[in-house]
Protein backbone atom coordinates (compact mmCIF):
# COMPACT_ATOMS: atom_id res chain seq x y z
CA UNK A 1 0.00 0.00 0.00
CA UNK A 2 0.82 3.33 -0.70
CA UNK A 3 0.87 7.08 0.02
CA UNK A 4 2.14 10.21 -0.88
CA UNK A 5 4.95 12.18 0.46
CA UNK A 6 7.01 16.03 -0.21
CA UNK A 7 10.00 16.46 0.68
CA UNK A 8 12.43 19.64 -0.03
CA UNK A 9 14.55 19.32 -3.14
CA UNK A 10 17.74 19.81 -1.06
CA UNK A 11 16.71 17.03 1.54
CA UNK A 12 14.71 17.45 4.65
CA UNK A 13 12.12 15.35 6.86
CA UNK A 14 9.34 14.03 4.02
CA UNK A 15 5.59 15.38 4.94
CA UNK A 16 2.79 13.09 4.45
CA UNK A 17 -0.08 14.41 2.23
CA UNK A 18 -2.33 11.59 2.01
CA UNK A 19 -3.51 9.02 4.48
CA UNK A 20 -5.27 6.23 2.20
CA UNK A 21 -2.81 3.46 1.95
CA UNK A 22 -3.88 2.32 -0.88
CA UNK A 23 -2.57 1.82 -4.71
CA UNK A 24 -0.70 4.72 -6.55
CA UNK A 25 -0.70 4.04 -9.97
CA UNK A 26 2.39 5.50 -11.68
CA UNK A 27 4.17 8.92 -11.24
CA UNK A 28 2.40 11.84 -9.41
CA UNK A 29 2.80 15.07 -11.50
CA UNK A 30 3.54 18.54 -10.27
CA UNK A 31 1.28 21.75 -11.93
CA UNK A 32 3.24 24.16 -13.50
CA UNK A 33 2.88 26.45 -10.88
CA UNK A 34 4.00 24.09 -8.18
CA UNK A 35 1.22 24.34 -5.80
CA UNK A 36 -0.26 21.07 -6.50
CA UNK A 37 -0.22 17.55 -7.34
CA UNK A 38 -2.13 15.28 -9.82
CA UNK A 39 -1.63 11.64 -9.09
CA UNK A 40 -3.57 8.35 -9.62
CA UNK A 41 -5.09 6.60 -6.29
CA UNK A 42 -7.74 3.72 -5.89
CA UNK A 43 -8.55 5.90 -2.71
CA UNK A 44 -12.76 6.16 -3.91
CA UNK A 45 -12.88 2.67 -5.82
CA UNK A 46 -11.06 2.12 -8.82
CA UNK A 47 -8.05 4.53 -9.66
CA UNK A 48 -9.12 7.78 -10.90
CA UNK A 49 -6.98 10.81 -10.72
CA UNK A 50 -7.06 13.33 -8.01
CA UNK A 51 -5.31 17.18 -7.03
CA UNK A 52 -3.84 17.82 -3.99
CA UNK A 53 -1.95 20.79 -2.31
CA UNK A 54 1.56 20.56 -1.77
CA UNK A 55 0.62 22.43 1.41
CA UNK A 56 -1.30 19.51 2.34
CA UNK A 57 -5.22 19.30 2.57
CA UNK A 58 -8.50 16.99 1.40
CA UNK A 59 -7.44 15.34 -2.15
CA UNK A 60 -9.90 16.38 -5.07
CA UNK A 61 -11.03 14.19 -7.65
CA UNK A 62 -9.57 15.64 -11.17
CA UNK A 63 -13.25 16.38 -13.25
CA UNK A 64 -14.07 14.42 -16.21
CA UNK A 65 -11.38 12.11 -15.69
CA UNK A 66 -13.43 9.15 -15.02
CA UNK A 67 -12.04 5.69 -13.69
CA UNK A 68 -9.21 3.22 -14.19
CA UNK A 69 -7.11 6.30 -14.59
CA UNK A 70 -3.24 6.53 -14.22
CA UNK A 71 -0.07 7.88 -14.78
CA UNK A 72 -0.48 11.59 -15.35
CA UNK A 73 1.41 14.08 -17.28
CA UNK A 74 0.80 17.77 -17.23
CA UNK A 75 1.59 20.24 -20.31
CA UNK A 76 4.01 22.98 -18.73
CA UNK A 77 1.92 25.47 -20.03
CA UNK A 78 -0.73 23.67 -17.65
CA UNK A 79 -3.48 23.72 -20.09
CA UNK A 80 -3.47 20.03 -21.29
CA UNK A 81 -3.06 16.98 -18.89
CA UNK A 82 -2.33 13.74 -20.84
CA UNK A 83 -3.38 9.88 -18.84
CA UNK A 84 -3.79 6.18 -19.35
CA UNK A 85 -6.98 5.09 -19.01
CA UNK A 86 -7.97 1.26 -18.89
CA UNK A 87 -11.08 -0.37 -19.88
CA UNK A 88 -12.25 -3.08 -17.52
CA UNK A 89 -15.86 -4.50 -17.64
CA UNK A 90 -16.40 -7.23 -15.21
CA UNK A 91 -19.88 -8.65 -14.52
CA UNK A 92 -21.97 -11.03 -12.57
CA UNK A 93 -22.94 -14.40 -14.58
CA UNK A 94 -25.64 -16.91 -13.34
CA UNK A 95 -25.52 -20.29 -14.66
CA UNK A 96 -28.28 -22.66 -13.97
CA UNK A 97 -27.75 -26.14 -12.64
CA UNK A 98 -29.63 -29.38 -13.21
CA UNK A 99 -28.04 -30.83 -9.93
CA UNK A 100 -24.33 -30.23 -7.76
CA UNK A 101 -22.26 -31.62 -10.75
CA UNK A 102 -24.15 -30.76 -14.01
CA UNK A 103 -25.06 -27.21 -15.53
CA UNK A 104 -28.53 -26.44 -17.12
CA UNK A 105 -27.44 -24.20 -20.65
CA UNK A 106 -24.18 -21.80 -21.15
CA UNK A 107 -24.03 -19.11 -18.32
CA UNK A 108 -25.66 -15.89 -19.25
CA UNK A 109 -25.03 -12.08 -18.06
CA UNK A 110 -26.84 -10.41 -15.64
CA UNK A 111 -27.71 -7.00 -17.25
CA UNK A 112 -26.97 -5.03 -14.13
CA UNK A 113 -26.11 -1.39 -13.64
CA UNK A 114 -23.27 0.00 -15.00
CA UNK A 115 -19.25 -0.54 -13.89
CA UNK A 116 -17.70 -2.93 -12.12
CA UNK A 117 -19.81 -5.95 -10.89
CA UNK A 118 -17.91 -8.57 -8.53
CA UNK A 119 -17.75 -10.52 -5.06
CA UNK A 120 -21.54 -11.78 -5.03
CA UNK A 121 -23.23 -13.61 -2.66
CA UNK A 122 -26.64 -15.42 -2.35
CA UNK A 123 -28.91 -14.68 0.30
CA UNK A 124 -30.01 -17.94 2.70
CA UNK A 125 -33.24 -18.50 1.00
CA UNK A 126 -31.52 -18.10 -2.78
CA UNK A 127 -34.02 -15.58 -3.47
CA UNK A 128 -31.43 -12.12 -3.87
CA UNK A 129 -27.94 -11.83 -4.08
CA UNK A 130 -25.71 -8.69 -2.86
CA UNK A 131 -22.58 -7.78 -4.96
CA UNK A 132 -19.74 -4.75 -4.59
CA UNK A 133 -19.92 -2.33 -7.60
CA UNK A 134 -18.03 0.30 -8.75
CA UNK A 135 -18.47 3.00 -10.76
CA UNK A 136 -16.23 5.94 -9.14
CA UNK A 137 -16.86 4.79 -5.67
CA UNK A 138 -17.34 1.08 -4.21
CA UNK A 139 -21.32 0.40 -2.87
CA UNK A 140 -22.67 -2.42 -1.65
CA UNK A 141 -26.33 -3.52 -4.39
CA UNK A 142 -28.38 -6.41 -3.94
CA UNK A 143 -30.56 -7.85 -7.01
CA UNK A 144 -32.94 -10.47 -7.21
CA UNK A 145 -31.74 -13.57 -8.40
CA UNK A 146 -32.58 -13.13 -12.02
CA UNK A 147 -30.79 -9.57 -11.91
CA UNK A 148 -34.18 -7.78 -11.70
CA UNK A 149 -35.06 -5.50 -9.13
CA UNK A 150 -31.63 -4.07 -8.52
CA UNK A 151 -31.30 -1.25 -5.13
CA UNK A 152 -28.42 0.11 -3.50
CA UNK A 153 -27.25 -0.81 0.23
CA UNK A 154 -24.77 1.73 1.18
CA UNK A 155 -24.33 5.22 -0.06
CA UNK A 156 -20.92 5.40 2.00
CA UNK A 157 -18.90 7.34 -0.41
CA UNK A 158 -15.95 5.24 -0.33
CA UNK A 159 -14.89 1.29 -0.59
CA UNK A 160 -17.10 -0.96 0.31
CA UNK A 161 -17.17 -4.72 -0.34
CA UNK A 162 -17.25 -8.72 0.48
CA UNK A 163 -20.65 -8.42 1.39
CA UNK A 164 -21.86 -11.19 3.59
CA UNK A 165 -25.16 -12.28 4.51
CA UNK A 166 -26.04 -13.57 7.64
CA UNK A 167 -27.51 -16.97 8.21
CA UNK A 168 -30.95 -16.03 8.93
CA UNK A 169 -31.01 -13.02 6.30
CA UNK A 170 -31.53 -10.28 8.88
CA UNK A 171 -27.85 -8.64 8.63
CA UNK A 172 -25.28 -7.98 6.14
CA UNK A 173 -21.38 -7.94 7.24
CA UNK A 174 -19.27 -6.13 4.85
CA UNK A 175 -15.95 -4.37 4.80
CA UNK A 176 -15.44 -0.79 4.24
CA UNK A 177 -12.95 2.01 4.83
CA UNK A 178 -13.84 5.06 5.82
CA UNK A 179 -9.89 6.47 6.36
CA UNK A 180 -6.74 4.55 5.85
CA UNK A 181 -7.72 1.15 6.95
CA UNK A 182 -10.67 -1.11 6.85
CA UNK A 183 -13.07 -1.93 8.98
CA UNK A 184 -16.01 -4.92 9.24
CA UNK A 185 -19.58 -2.96 9.53
CA UNK A 186 -23.20 -4.31 9.82
CA UNK A 187 -26.24 -4.03 7.91
CA UNK A 188 -29.74 -4.41 9.52
CA UNK A 189 -31.53 -5.90 6.30
CA UNK A 190 -34.91 -3.95 7.73
CA UNK A 191 -33.46 -0.59 7.34
CA UNK A 192 -30.90 1.75 9.41
CA UNK A 193 -27.88 2.65 8.40
CA UNK A 194 -24.67 1.08 8.44
CA UNK A 195 -22.73 0.50 12.12
CA UNK A 196 -19.19 -0.49 12.65
CA UNK A 197 -18.45 -3.70 14.14
CA UNK A 198 -16.27 -3.36 16.67
CA UNK A 199 -12.56 -5.37 16.02
CA UNK A 200 -9.30 -4.40 16.88
CA UNK A 201 -7.98 -0.69 16.71
CA UNK A 202 -5.38 0.51 14.89
CA UNK A 203 -5.48 -2.31 12.65
CA UNK A 204 -6.87 -3.53 9.06
CA UNK A 205 -10.13 -5.68 9.41
CA UNK A 206 -12.11 -6.76 6.52
CA UNK A 207 -13.41 -10.19 4.92
CA UNK A 208 -16.43 -10.97 6.85
CA UNK A 209 -17.89 -14.08 7.02
CA UNK A 210 -20.41 -15.91 9.01
CA UNK A 211 -20.38 -19.03 11.68
CA UNK A 212 -23.28 -21.27 10.51
CA UNK A 213 -24.86 -20.32 13.85
CA UNK A 214 -24.89 -16.36 13.26
CA UNK A 215 -23.95 -15.81 16.51
CA UNK A 216 -19.89 -15.18 15.31
CA UNK A 217 -18.37 -12.89 12.55
CA UNK A 218 -15.09 -14.48 11.30
CA UNK A 219 -12.53 -11.45 9.96
CA UNK A 220 -8.83 -10.74 8.78
CA UNK A 221 -6.77 -8.39 11.04
CA UNK A 222 -3.16 -7.49 11.46
CA UNK A 223 -2.52 -5.91 14.53
CA UNK A 224 0.83 -4.27 14.78
CA UNK A 225 1.39 -4.48 11.20
CA UNK A 226 2.27 -7.55 11.17
CA UNK A 227 0.95 -10.80 9.14
CA UNK A 228 -3.15 -10.87 8.44
CA UNK A 229 -4.82 -13.47 10.86
CA UNK A 230 -8.22 -15.04 11.35
CA UNK A 231 -10.47 -13.77 14.61
CA UNK A 232 -13.27 -13.94 15.26
CA UNK A 233 -16.44 -12.18 17.26
CA UNK A 234 -19.26 -12.74 18.88
CA UNK A 235 -21.83 -10.60 17.02
CA UNK A 236 -23.41 -9.77 20.74
CA UNK A 237 -20.47 -8.34 22.12
CA UNK A 238 -16.95 -9.17 23.00
CA UNK A 239 -13.13 -9.36 22.75
CA UNK A 240 -12.18 -10.92 19.50
CA UNK A 241 -10.23 -14.12 19.29
CA UNK A 242 -7.54 -14.60 17.24
CA UNK A 243 -8.23 -18.43 15.04
CA UNK A 244 -4.57 -18.67 13.03
CA UNK A 245 -1.22 -18.39 13.66
CA UNK A 246 0.53 -18.94 10.05
CA UNK A 247 -1.58 -16.58 8.13
CA UNK A 248 -4.97 -16.34 7.08
CA UNK A 249 -7.69 -13.78 5.24
CA UNK A 250 -10.53 -15.79 4.19
CA UNK A 251 -13.05 -17.75 5.81
CA UNK A 252 -14.88 -20.85 3.99
CA UNK A 253 -16.74 -23.13 6.36
CA UNK A 254 -17.54 -26.73 5.60
CA UNK A 255 -19.45 -28.55 8.60
CA UNK A 256 -17.11 -27.90 11.59
CA UNK A 257 -13.58 -26.67 10.00
CA UNK A 258 -12.77 -24.03 8.67
CA UNK A 259 -10.93 -23.51 5.70
CA UNK A 260 -7.79 -20.23 5.62
CA UNK A 261 -6.86 -18.75 2.23
CA UNK A 262 -3.70 -16.51 3.09
CA UNK A 263 -2.39 -14.07 0.77
CA UNK A 264 0.78 -16.42 -0.34
CA UNK A 265 -1.56 -19.39 -1.26
CA UNK A 266 -0.80 -21.58 1.56
CA UNK A 267 -3.75 -22.59 3.81
CA UNK A 268 -4.45 -23.35 7.39
CA UNK A 269 -6.99 -25.76 8.31
CA UNK A 270 -7.74 -25.39 12.30
CA UNK A 271 -10.77 -27.03 13.88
Amino acid sequence: MEDLYVVPAAGGVPTRLTFDKTWIRGSPTWTPDGRDIVFSSARGGLASLWRISASGGAPRPVAGVGVIASCPSISPKGNQLVYTQSFIKENILRLNLKDEKHSQGPPAVLNLKKGRNWRPNFSPDGKRFAFESVLGYAEIWACDSDGSSCGQLTSLQGTAGAPRWSPDGHYMAFEFRPKERSEVYLLEMGGGMPRLLPTLPGADNGGPSWSRDGKWLYFYSDPGGEHFQLWRVPLKGGPPMQITKNGGVQVMQFMNSLLAATRNGARTSTR
